[in-house]
């Protein structure tokens, strides 16, 4: 569920660190990825707030996400079903608050590497490199269904691998691949289209190579430069949750953002 919402909240989704020809080459391939999604249009945006349609095994629902591009901070408030999912990522933490109003904020070396790659991306920082150094890496070209793609391997500071797979023609990313240390997790982005001259994907699908188990994503709407609330982004307190009141939240219409 919460890898579903990750997704999501990349359809918003220089120079970074590294030398060499390699390092060069994988920086080319970025600032061509900037160009074809609108290049300068995407220069001033500092928040947005993006709404979806869920697609999960057997179910579905809806979602809202609020990132601020400038720190990566994030808050997502999905409703799958009777289920809600609150998710989000503070000054310093990834969290999740599953539907018995339990919180859960994993806190293992893996654990904070990812939520480093995840904060990377929300800050769109493979293109803006001042707002978190990378090492680049160019994995050379691979075909796949007739298309040609440009893998570079991004390593944020701090953070996990990632590759992007830009395609060779559009030179928009087409899929994110990242290994969360047993297996290959993929998201793939379709669909692209401009709005006020920003190319965004309308839909994702979130893989790990069963394709039974896939998560889909389909864009309904998105605001750009919205209005940030202090304490939006931090992570709500536990609390425990008797049969009554669990009941009562599962079928409780979702009012607003974790902290609002």
């Amino acid at each position: 569920m919460i890898k579903c919402l990750l997704a999501a909240a990349l359809l918003l989704t220089g120079a970074a660190a590294g030398s060499g020809e390699g390092a060069d080459a994988a920086r080319r391939w970025l600032e061509k990825s900037h160009l074809a999604a609108g290049g300068a249009a995407w220069d001033d945006v500092r928040s947005s707030r993006a709404r979806f349609g869920i697609e999960l095994p057997g179910m579905s629902g809806t979602a809202e996400t609020v990132t601020d591009l400038t720190t990566g901070r994030y808050v997502s408030d999905a409703t799958v079903g009777t289920l809600r999912f609150v998710n989000g990522l503070d000054d310093s933490v990834q969290w999740s608050r599953d539907p018995s109003g339990q919180v859960h904020a994993p806190d293992s070396q893996g654990e904070r590497e990812a939520s480093v790659s995840e904060r990377f991306r929300r800050m769109l920082a493979y293109w803006y490199p001042e707002r978190w150094p990378a090492e680049l890496s160019d994995l050379g070209e691979v075909s796949e269904g007739g298309r040609a793609f440009r893998r570079v391997r991004i390593v944020p500071e701090g953070g996990r691998a990632f590759d992007f797979w830009i395609d060779a023609q559009t030179s928009l990313i087409d899929r994110i691949v990242e290994n969360d240390g047993t297996r290959d997790e993929t998201i793939y982005l379709y669909d692209y289209h401009a709005i006020d001259g920003r190319r965004v994907p309308h839909a994702t699908r979130f893989s790990t190579g069963e394709a039974q188990y896939d998560q889909f994503t389909m864009l309904q709407s998105i605001e750009v430069n919205v209005a940030l609330e202090d304490g939006m982004f931090a992570m709500p307190a536990a609390r425990a949750v008797g049969a009554t009141a669990r009941f009562r939240d599962l079928i409780a219409a979702p009012k607003q953002f974790a902290g609002g």
